[in-house]
This record gives structure tokens, sequence and C-alpha cells, in this order.
């Protein structure tokens, strides 16, 4: 009888084999597992001579193997005899392969030279940059020099300008009816151009507005200076008089709200 051992060594096709001889139903579609315990399960219920007679006409393939092998392992045993005569060669080899190696010492001195003369083509190069670069700091000095004097220039004509409108601070003088901004500042406006905005407005500061309790209408008379670099207005520098009547009396009035 065959034992789960025997079946779990055969192929797939072998255990369908047997199945057909066992006449079980079901095996083309079973899996290996399922078809080893089918097999089990079938020849449980058979007589020890079928199962016998089954099993006789299965291994016949399984045993040929085994003696051709035996029959094979003669023929392979001398071959190690013949590797003897194999140093001979070795030393031939050796030989040749010496012999080649020798013209590669003579490659030296050309990979020595090659490198020499990329170290010089490389110096030459950095060379060549430096020169460059050199030569390029050269040209730009004149440019460096020029922008330099157009600042220097600049900062002059800057401070001169600054100067002429300290001379001009407390010398002009003049009026225009404040209105005030949402900010806090205030502007003079020019009755020339209706009280609108104008190129005449003069800039009055929220630290004015708040020391004379000055309010939107007032007309307010007092000393101005140009407006420096980067402003746009005439700036109040003091306050002389407002609505006619002086800052100490325009100070204590009573404000109708």
């Amino acid at each position: 009888m065959y034992t789960l051992d025997d079946l779990s060594v055969m192929l797939l096709s072998e255990l369908r084999e047997i199945s057909e001889k066992l006449k079980i139903k079901g095996a083309k579609k079973a899996a290996k597992q399922d078809l080893i315990y089918m097999i089990l399960d079938a020849q449980s219920t058979m007589d020890d001579a079928e199962v016998k007679k089954i099993k006789g006409d299965t291994p016949k393939e399984d045993s040929q193997p085994a003696s051709e092998d035996k029959e094979e392992k003669p023929k392979r045993a001398p071959k190690p005899k013949k590797a003897k005569p194999e140093p001979k060669g070795d030393s031939s080899d050796d030989k040749k392969e010496d012999s080649s190696e020798k013209p590669q010492k003579k490659d030296r001195p050309e990979r020595s030279d090659q490198k020499e003369r990329e170290d010089r083509g490389d110096r030459k190069d950095r060379g060549d940059r430096k020169d460059r670069e050199d030569r390029k700091d050269r040209d730009d000095r004149p440019d460096r020099a020029e922008r330099e004097a157009a600042r220097e220039a600049a900062r002059a004509k800057k401070e001169a300008y600054n100067e002429s409108i300290k001379e001009f601070e407390g010398v002009i003088q003049n009026e225009g009816v404040l209105e005030i901004m949402q900010d806090g500042y205030g502007f003079l406006r020019s009755s020339d151009y209706n009280y609108l905005a104008s190129p005449d407005d003069i800039y009055v500061s929220p630290s004015q507005i708040k020391l004379f309790g000055l309010k939107t209408g007032d007309t307010v008379l007092g000393e101005i200076r140009p407006p420096k670099d980067g402003e746009k207005y005439f700036a109040l520098l003091k306050v002389d008089s407002v609505n006619g009547r002086t800052t100490e009396e325009i100070r204590d009035r009573i404000a109708f709200e």
C-alpha cells in the first residue's frame, strides 16, 4: 500500500495516474494534497492484492534511474587522474603571462608624460583665467571711480540744497486756510486755487495742530520753508497768528461743537 511519504514525493501527474487506476472520481480537478488523501482513502477500502497490483505498475520508471546512476558512477571515477600533467602547462602559461606583462611596464612613462601635459595645460588655463580677471579688474576700476564720483557729486548737491533751504527758513511767510486730514496732519490751502489741493499747499504737522488747538477752517499765518529733497510740499515752521489773533489768544478759545 502507498504511504503518505510515498505519495508526497510523487508528481501530480503520477498521482493522477494512480487515481485513475483506483477509479477515483474528481481526481483531475483535485489539488495535489487533496489527491493524496483521496488515494489513501481509496486504497483503505481495497484488498492488499489489488493495491500491490496497481503499485507494481507505477514504480518501474522510478527504479530505472537508480540503476542507471549505479552504472554511470564507475565511468566518472577515473577522470581526476588525468589532471596530473597540468602543472607543466601552468608554468608555460605563467611564462606567457610574464612575457605579456612586460610590455605594460613600458606604458608607465607615457602615462606620466600625459599627466605632465595635462598639469601644464591646467596651469596654463589657470594663468589665462587670472590674466583675464586682472584685466577685467583694471577695466572696472574707471567705472567704479566714476560711480564714486557721481555719488559724491549727488551728496554734495543735496547738502548744498539743504543749506539753501536753511537760508530761507524764517524769511518766507505765507497764509492759508487749514484743512485737517484723517491722519492728523493738515494743509494750508491757497486762495489762488479756491482753497483746493494745489502745489502751493503748506504742510502742517500734527504736533502743531495739537499745540495751538487748530481746527479745519482756521486761517493760519506763519513762517514756512521750501520742501527738502524727497518732500513735495512747503512746511510750516512757525505759527504767527490764527484768524488774526496771536497764538496765546487762540489757545484760550472755547470750542463750540
